[in-house]
This record gives structure tokens, C-alpha cells and sequence, in this order.
């Protein structure tokens, strides 16, 4: 089976993408990786939007990645309804910030955004329209 440049071209995309969200130390460069149009009014709409069943704790810039952190109001007791509650959240945030731009949902246990409480990550990828969907222990 031959594979296209245009196919190794999105995987390398999303490989890229991937290791700069689990590795934060790669993005200490002098690489400008640009930065999100209109990011001051997708911040304020997802913190002061009416959100069911969850609480957004902070939104930040990553580039050209819109990280959201997130808290659930009932923290899901296994991997399939964290994986449920984050991509549900992930399709919440796209309808605010579209389809045009990565973005990723980090979904705590509190409202404290830290390591210990991460429940999970959902990853959206612009290019590919493909969602990942991380537990921490998948995540280094």
C-alpha cells in the first residue's frame, strides 16, 4: 500500500502537535508558532458561557492551539465516561471557538488544574478532524 506525501504530511501534523502538547518544554524555542485570532473573545465567551455540567478554570494560548481546563460538576468513576464527558465538552468548545481551530479540553477531578487531578485530555486536530482522547497515564 503505498502512503501519499499529502498522508505523511498530516501524520507528521499531528505527531508535531501531540508532542507539543505533552512535552510544554519543546515550546521553550524561538520558534513563533503564531498565535489565535480574536483569542480575548473566545477567553471571555468560554469563561463567562453558561456550561452544563462543567466549570471552566482557565483558557490559554498555545500557539496556534486553544487549550481549554476544565472541571466536571460530577467527576466520571471510570475511563469510558471520562472519555465520554470530555469529548462531549471538546464538541461544546468547538461551537464557541469552531472547527478551524486545535483545540484541547483538559478535564480535572477539582478545580485545581494540576497534574495530580487530571482526569484526562480530549484533542482536537484542525488539519486532520480527528479527536484523541488521553488518560494522564497515556499522557508523559
Amino acid at each position: 500500500m503505498r502512503v501519499s506525501s499529502v498522508t505523511r504530511f498530516r501524520v507528521g501534523a499531528v505527531c508535531v502537535l501531540l508532542l507539543l502538547l505533552m512535552f510544554p518544554s519543546c515550546r521553550q524555542t524561538s520558534v513563533d508558532f503564531g498565535t489565535i485570532q480574536g483569542f480575548a473573545d473566545l477567553k471571555a465567551a468560554l469563561l463567562q458561557g453558561d456550561h452544563d455540567g462543567y466549570q471552566v478554570l482557565e483558557v490559554i494560548n498555545e500557539g496556534l492551539v486553544l487549550r481549554v481546563n476544565v472541571a466536571p460538576e460530577v467527576v466520571p468513576e471510570d475511563r469510558f465516561q471520562t472519555r465520554v464527558q470530555a469529548t462531549n465538552i471538546l464538541y461544546d468548545v468547538q461551537t464557541i471557538a469552531g472547527k478551524e481551530l486545535s483545540v484541547s479540553v483538559w478535564l480535572y477531578r477539582s478545580n485545581q488544574a494540576e497534574k495530580s487531578q487530571l482526569l484526562g485530555m480530549a484533542f482536537y486536530h484542525a488539519l486532520t478532524e480527528q479527536v484523541v482522547f488521553k488518560t494522564p497515564e497515556e499522557l508523559p
